[in-house]
């Protein structure tokens, strides 16, 4: 695989060998993917607690019908604006 950076991202990657950090670019490039990598997993497993969350709720009976979902919002906002004044 070939990979074309910017004029920034291989000044950056320079920089980033000049000063010790790395020592060479292939090293960059790898601590680059994990990190991506990591933040992809992260994403991943907030998504899918959030999801979890939400199947919880279901099961807790904790849901309306779509067909009602109008009118508990309406009702949610009017307890919030009721609750902060």
């Amino acid at each position: 695989m070939q990979v074309t950076l910017t004029a920034a991202e291989s000044k950056f990657v320079r920089k980033e060998i000049e000063c010790g950090a790395y020592p060479n670019e292939r090293a960059v490039i790898r601590e680059s993917l994990r990190l991506f990598k990591e933040r992809e997993e992260e994403k991943r497993r907030r998504f899918d607690a959030f999801i979890q969350k939400g199947v919880d709720s279901i099961k807790a009976g904790r849901s309306v019908p779509l067909s009602e979902f109008p009118a508990a919002l309406n009702r949610a906002k009017a307890a919030l604006r009721a609750a902060r004044s």
